[in-house]
């Protein structure tokens, strides 16, 4: 297929802090979320062009994307900036104001959700201090409803939460917590 194939082709000349750029990359290096910022610095832009292999080029006119008449920058720019857009956007759970619709555990759709921080209010400063996380994650969030987030708390203290299981992630590779989301998913909830 063309597209992959190109897609391919371009990335692998990309520079490396371009390929690799993330959300968490961004948030603990300043300058390379000042480089990457969007719309992206002329210089930045005739620089990540320069990296690239001529035969990108050559490939996209072979495929009849870039026509002669055509400037490959101004083909390639709205394809980077939505790159960078994508890459570098905060995951949910970063993100309070992404009210999930269903519990991020048990999955369970039309429930009361609760606002669960991932890093305990309590534990901010000391997780900081130890380098269990970064000021930018201290607002790391997950949706639960309320079973789920009781249980949460059940089974682990909040020095344990915020060292260890400060992400849905590292949570769900518990044993008991997948048992827990497994069984709880076919309680059925209703209003009192």
């Amino acid at each position: 297929m063309p597209r992959q194939y190109l897609a391919n082709e371009i990335f692998t000349t990309l520079p490396d802090d371009l390929r690799t750029i993330s959300y968490g990359n961004t948030q603990n290096d300043a300058a390379l979320a000042e480089k990457f910022s969007t719309p992206l610095d002329t210089a930045v832009y005739d620089q990540i062009l320069d990296t690239l292999s001529p035969s990108v080029s050559e490939s996209l006119t072979t495929y009849s994307v870039l026509v002669p008449s055509m400037d490959l920058g101004r083909l390639l720019e709205p394809v980077f900036t939505a790159y960078i857009a994508t890459c570098t956007t905060a995951p949910p759970e970063h993100a309070p104001s992404q009210r999930a619709t269903e519990c991020e555990m048990c999955e369970r759709e039309h429930l009361p959700l609760t606002y669960h921080h991932l890093i305990p209010r309590q534990m901010h400063a000391k997780a900081v201090k130890r380098g269990w996380a970064k000021d930018w994650e201290l607002q790391k969030v997950a949706w639960l409803c309320r079973a789920c987030h009781s249980f949460v708390h059940r089974i682990a203290s909040n020095e344990e939460l915020a060292k260890e299981l400060n992400s849905i992630d590292k949570l769900m590779d518990r044993d008991d917590v997948q048992a827990w989301a497994k069984w709880v998913a076919h309680i059925r909830w209703k209003k009192t």
